[in-house]
C-alpha cells in the first residue's frame, strides 16, 4: 500500500441545502423567541406551558432537518498509520471518529434502490464502509478505480444483480 493519506470529501455544501438549513435553524430561533416572549408577558400559566412544550416538538423536527441538510462527511484513510477517520461537520461544529483501519479487501460499485451507483470499501468478509454515491456509473467507477489503485486492492463491478465481475485495474472503461 502507498503511504499517502487518502481523503474523500463531499466538498462544499450546495447553496440550496445551506439556505434550507439556515431556514430551519432560523425557524427554531423564532419559535423559541415566541415562547420566551409569551412566558415573559403572561408569567406562569399551565396552558401556556403546555403550548410551549408542544412547540418543542416542532423545534426537534426542525433541528433534525437542519442538521441533516447541513451535515458534511469527510473520510480519511491512512494506510501507513493504519487509521480510518470520519469527520462529521455541521457548520463550525466537527466530530472526528477515529478507528484503526481493518485489513481492506476490495472496492465495489453497485446500483442501490435509488438508482444511484455506490462505491463501497469492503473489509472483514461482509463488512463495508460506504464511501460515495454517484448518479452516473462512469463517475462511480472512476472514483472506485482511483481508490483501489491507491490502496492496492481489487475492484468489483456489482451493478448487475447476480452478475458480479472483477475489473482489471488497467481497463479504462467500466
Amino acid at each position: 500500500m502507498e503511504s499517502k493519506t487518502i481523503v474523500v470529501s463531499q466538498g462544499r455544501l450546495p447553496i440550496w441545502r445551506a439556505i434550507l438549513a439556515a431556514g430551519c435553524f432560523s425557524w427554531i430561533l423564532y419559535i423559541l423567541g415566541l415562547d420566551a416572549w409569551a412566558i415573559y408577558q403572561v408569567g406562569y400559566d399551565e396552558k401556556l406551558w403546555t403550548a410551549c412544550a408542544k412547540s418543542m416538538n416542532s423545534v426537534g423536527y426542525f433541528f433534525a432537518a437542519g442538521v441533516l441538510l447541513s451535515l458534511r462527511r469527510t473520510v480519511r484513510i491512512s494506510p501507513a498509520e493504519n487509521l480510518l477517520q470520519t469527520d462529521l461537520q455541521v457548520g463550525p461544529f466537527r466530530k472526528t471518529i477515529t478507528q484503526s483501519a481493518p485489513e481492506l479487501e476490495y472496492m465495489s460499485v453497485f446500483k442501490n434502490q435509488k438508482e444511484q451507483f455506490e462505491a463501497n470499501l469492503w473489509y472483514k468478509g461482509n463488512k463495508h464502509y460506504k464511501m460515495c454515491a454517484f448518479d452516473k456509473p462512469a463517475e462511480a467507477f472512476s472514483f472506485a478505480r482511483d481508490i483501489a489503485k491507491k490502496l492496492n486492492i481489487d475492484l468489483l463491478d456489482a451493478t448487475r444483480k447476480g452478475d458480479f465481475t472483477w475489473i482489471e485495474m488497467n481497463e479504462t472503461n467500466a
